[in-house]
């Protein structure tokens, strides 16, 4: 049964509409009036850009830019920095990029002659790509607007484009037909028919699938084969659509004053708000600063926000992610273990069984005591294998055996008790009970209910997920060797007194499963580093304020260090040119201010709108010789720079690899050395076979 219900917030009238499984509330409300009615918009975190017409606009009602003909597509660039704009006319089309944080401030124009047809910005924010008139698709760089990499001809012309937030792909879209293009080897991966003109297309933000909204009816594909694995129907009149950051649930907008909410797992799970203004025609889930989750979506003359909750979580994810952490923790290699006993404990048989008992642990965690909020119910009674079926309310039933003159103890069901109760997963993402002892109050008989061996869940059943036995046991025997190179490099520098055993470091190995953008299963190599400093010492051994260069920090270069001895010996086999390593590194900084301003001397370059991570979202920053360093931010990057620029000094055979630098800054609120740290990662791209 759908129940409405009327939820009056910040003077407007709200109506939900939920299914018994779905109970969505709007916690949150906001709405930022506009002089113009948003036709098309994108974000950067919470702040909207929009266009009207010929002009585009803030979220506080400010004319941002003017172009010559009427705007095709406005794209931000996500990390923050600036806006392109594709404007057309009855001749020409026009593509600029602006400063987003000026007025009308023109960072670059593109020539006339290019033609501009479609726009996207790359996940890392590095690369502007531009679909032309001749169905040639271009790359340039966001530094300089300068041709980045050689064009490439798609053979039509695409009305979209649309990058996955991996890096693997870009979406082209033409009429009926939605083109995935491979941007790793520049070739089209595959084709997708739509059955009809395509509204919408959409990536899942982890870019596990993607979503296309054609002819009122939204198909939902995986990333690693592009196969079909749920759709939502009855989406008429539909115009935009965007995945829940957990990819269970997708919003609509349906061209008026209706959002619709669709679990694509399971279509009965669904609700919908009204938005009493109207035209809303643009949707999307975007985040603030801090993590807030926010459905924005244009409305006549508004910009709306809402706070949404009741969205169930996603339940397999969470599962697949924690039952995979605990298994490499399982079959890691205790340190007193001999090869007999290891064997004993970790084989192929034991593992498959373990992994069973984790699965159901967790689900069993996840669920929490779901049973004394349901109503169970008398089913029928098969007389041929003596089964009686308990109805589970919204779970699946479950069967006891029961002998046929126990059957009137359960007449009255109140005094049927179910403990030590077992729950697993069903395919769409909902809890089924796998294993309960009944008890008959009544009666004072028990009965068992026993199905842990079921195999619902395909990532149960097979290993494809889930990095091998053989792989595991060499991640264990590597882990072992950079454990040695590290005590070597830490008694050496104990020896010369640049650090004490007030200095921790830490080095770990662990491999990791992954899917390459051709689809294929791959096993990364990943190795970090980091370290820590009694707080006592953290002055004498670590970073002082206001310090980033690495011979400043005795325990940062003692980390760095065992780096560089790890890859000069055991983990040279890694090394491999043209093969692809992410390599993050991590900046650290404490609350202290800074005071003035920290002389730089462009030792690392000039960075002007440098992209980089802080606290999980895609920032842009600038130092300068000039401006020096005057933030806690710039302090934090600049000691990641730091970083960067020792590994590119003393590991110059990586030069050969496809590197893929990222740069992250840690903000602390407390004060003190421990707070002022570094910490670099390797992740080695499909190297371990």
């Amino acid at each position: 049964m759908i129940t409405f219900r009327p939820l009056l917030i910040a003077a407007a009238l709200v109506s939900i509409e939920a299914s018994a499984q779905s109970r969505v509330e709007i916690a949150k409300n906001l709405t930022y009036r506009q002089s113009n009615t948003p036709q098309g918009m994108d974000n950067y975190l919470f702040s909207t850009y929009y266009f009207n017409g010929k002009n585009t606009y803030n979220l506080k009602n400010f004319e941002m830019s003017s172009a010559s003909g009427q705007v095709v597509s406005l794209k931000v660039n996500p990390a923050g920095a600036s806006y392109a704009v594709l404007s057309a006319d009855k001749k020409h089309s026009y593509l600029n990029v602006y400063d987003i944080t000026s007025v009308k401030h023109v960072i670059h124009s593109f020539d006339r002659s290019l033609d501009a047809r479609a726009i996207c910005y790359s996940a890392d924010s590095k690369t502007l790509l531009v679909a032309d008139g001749g169905g040639t698709l271009h790359f340039f760089s966001t530094r300089d607007y300068a041709s980045s990499a050689a064009d490439v001809s798609l053979g039509f012309v695409p009305s979209q484009l649309v990058a996955s937030s991996n890096g693997y792909y870009v979406a082209a879209v033409t009429e009926g037909e939605v083109v995935i293009f491979n941007l790793e080897n520049r070739t089209v991966r595959t084709r997708l028919q739509a059955g009809g003109k395509v509204d919408a297309v959409a990536f899942s933000d982890d870019a596990s699938n993607l979503g296309i909204l054609a002819s009122g009816k939204l198909g939902v594909y995986n990333t690693i084969d592009f196969r079909q694995e749920h759709s939502v129907d009855n989406l008429a009149g539909a115009t935009s659509f965007t995945f829940h950051p957990d990819g269970k649930y997708v919003g609509v907008a349906h061209g008026s004053g209706r959002i619709t909410f669709h679990n694509v797992f399971d279509p009965v799970d669904q609700a919908e708000i009204t938005e009493p203004r109207g035209g809303v025609t643009d949707v999307k889930f975007v985040n603030d600063a801090k993590h807030q989750l926010y459905l924005s979506y244009n409305a006549e003359k508004a910009v709306c926000y809402k706070v949404i909750t009741g969205f169930k979580p996603n339940y397999g994810r969470e599962m697949r992610d924690e039952l995979n952490r605990r298994m490499m923790e399982w079959c890691k290699r205790g340190e007193n273990e001999t090869d007999e006993e290891y064997g004993k404990r970790v084989n192929e048989e034991t593992k498959k069984r373990q992994k069973r008992v984790f699965a159901n642990e967790i689900s069993t965690s996840l669920a929490g005591d779901i049973i004394s909020h349901t109503t169970v119910t008398l089913g029928r009674y098969n007389t041929s294998n003596g089964t009686l079926e308990l109805n589970m309310g919204e779970m699946p039933a479950i069967y006891l055996k029961v002998p046929q003159n126990e059957i009137p103890d359960f007449a009255d069901m109140t005094n049927v008790e179910f403990y030590d109760v077992k729950y697993g997963l069903t395919a769409n993402d909902s809890f089924e009970v796998i294993y309960a002892k009944v008890r008959n109050k009544a009666s004072g008989k028990e009965y068992v209910f026993d199905n842990l061996e079921r195999q619902s869940l395909d990532f149960l059943a097979t290993d494809d997920s889930f990095v091998s036995l053989e792989l595991i046991q060499l991640a264990n025997r590597e882990d072992i060797a950079l454990q040695r190179i590290k005590q070597d490099v830490v008694e050496q520098a104990k020896s010369d007194r640049l650090i004490s055993d007030h200095t921790n470091i830490n080095v770990n190995a662990t491999v990791v499963s992954d899917v390459n953008a051709n689809g294929e299963r791959i096993n990364n190599y990943r190795v970090e580093f980091d370290y820590s400093v009694d707080a006592q010492y953290s002055a004498k051994e670590d970073f002082a304020p206001g310090k980033y260069r690495i011979e400043e920090s005795n325990a940062a270069k003692s980390t760095l260090d065992i780096v560089t001895k790890a890859f000069a010996q055991d983990f040279a086999q890694y090394i491999v040119p043209g093969k692809k390593v992410v390599v993050s590194i991590t900046g650290a900084a404490d609350a202290i201010p800074v005071v003035g301003t920290i002389g730089y001397d462009g030792c690392y370059g000039d960075f002007n709108n440098e992209p980089y991570w802080l606290d999980g979202n895609l920032s842009n920053i600038t130092v300068t010789r000039t401006g020096g360093i005057r933030t806690n931010e710039q302090l934090a990057f600049m000691r990641a720079q730091a970083v960067g620029a020792y590994l590119k000094e003393h590991l110059k055979s990586m030069s050969a690899m496809q590197v893929e630098p990222r740069y992250n800054i840690v903000l602390s609120d407390g004060k003190g050395s421990k707070y002022r740290r570094i910490k670099v990662c390797f992740t080695f791209v499909d190297a371990m076979k």
